[in-house]
């Protein structure tokens, strides 16, 4: 039964998912159930899984730049506002990263390269893919290049 049908206008289902998590190190396990108000109407629960697994493989792989790329768990800033205020910038920072870096370079290495060369930042807040292979070979040149020898070369070669 639904109070007030017509606030739930689109509403045509209600998904209901349990989660149950075990934590290794303390031993404990804790179970959560989570409800989401589906508006596709040819829905499934496959569906309705999928989408909510995806949304939190993003969220968690967020954290888990914001976290180990920007040591977000060990800024220790007091104030609310500046706290809430770095986080938004980090997260700004982490997003236009993402956007230009390409398979050839790390997010730490693009933002080490933005702090050394003010034309490459420049580029990275103008949304510019920036991580090509010849463009990474220009932004650090003693890189040194990376060849075949020995063993290895022999392998290459076979293929």
């Amino acid at each position: 039964y639904v109070e007030n049908p017509d606030a739930w206008a689109g509403l045509n289902k209600i998904a209901v998912i349990a989660r149950e998590r075990h934590t290794v190190l303390t031993g404990k396990t804790t179970k959560e159930t989570a409800y989401y108000i589906v508006s596709e109407a040819t829905a499934t629960a496959k569906n309705v899984l999928e989408t909510t697994r995806n949304h939190w493989g993003i969220e968690n792989r967020l954290h888990w730049v914001l976290d180990v790329s920007y040591a977000e768990d060990k800024q220790r800033v007091r104030d609310h506002n500046t706290a809430e205020s770095l986080g938004i910038l980090r997260r700004i920072a982490a997003g236009m990263i993402a956007q230009v870096t390409g398979e050839r370079m790390s997010g730490h290495g693009l933002r080490q390269t933005c702090g050394w060369n003010p034309d490459v930042l420049l580029d990275v807040l103008r949304g510019k893919n920036v991580c090509t292979p010849t463009t990474r070979r220009r932004l650090d040149p003693k890189r040194p290049r990376v060849t075949p020898t020995g063993r290895f070369k022999a392998a290459v070669t076979k293929q």
